[in-house]
């Protein structure tokens, strides 16, 4: 007598298609992995008299606009700090003068006459008009400047303190901020 035979490759068959079934199932999906989307680099605001050479670097992505602007009584409209194109006294550093608002003030060992000779070179370069008249009874020497586009001026003083000077510039919000 022989013994039945049994269907025993039915049932692995089965067993295997429902595991491959279920590691599929909780295998990695087809989807594209997420990508990083840069966040843009957050824009600096200018601080009045702060640095204005290479310490302030630009900034990728978007840009700050021009500066905040202050009203100067018998001037106008004046940016609360210069733009990089204003031309500058070699080795001055900025200077607090409370002497009311500026667009900067700095300050440099030098003599007024000395400083605004130099500084009436460099704004005649860039294609500024300038007038210096007379120097004050303390010594200061002002400079006034006018560019385009028209209503564009800018003031600069030079005013002695104790064997060095205070160089400090009203630039007009009509001027361009480059």
């Amino acid at each position: 007598m022989t013994a039945p035979r049994r269907p025993a490759a039915l049932p692995l068959v089965s067993i295997t298609a429902a595991i491959l079934a279920i590691l599929s199932a909780c295998g990695p999906a087809a989807t594209p992995a997420p990508t990083a989307t840069p966040s843009p680099a957050p824009s600096l605001t200018p601080v009045p008299g702060g640095p204005s050479g290479p310490a302030a670097s630009p900034v990728l992505g978007p840009t700050a606009g021009p500066p905040t602007t202050t009203e100067v009584q018998g001037f106008g409209q004046i940016f609360d700090s210069l733009p990089p194109s204003f031309p500058k006294l070699l080795g001055a550093t900025p200077a607090e003068t409370g002497m009311g608002p500026t667009s900067g003030a700095f300050a440099a060992d030098m003599e007024p006459k000395t400083a605004s000779d130099l500084i009436l070179m460099l704004l005649r370069s860039a294609g500024w008009s300038v007038e210096t008249g007379s120097p004050l009874e303390d010594g200061t020497v002002v400079l006034d400047a006018t560019h385009e586009p028209a209503g564009c001026k800018a003031q600069v003083r030079f005013t002695p303190v104790s064997g060095s000077l205070i160089m400090s510039v009203l630039y007009g919000a009509s001027c361009p901020f480059s």
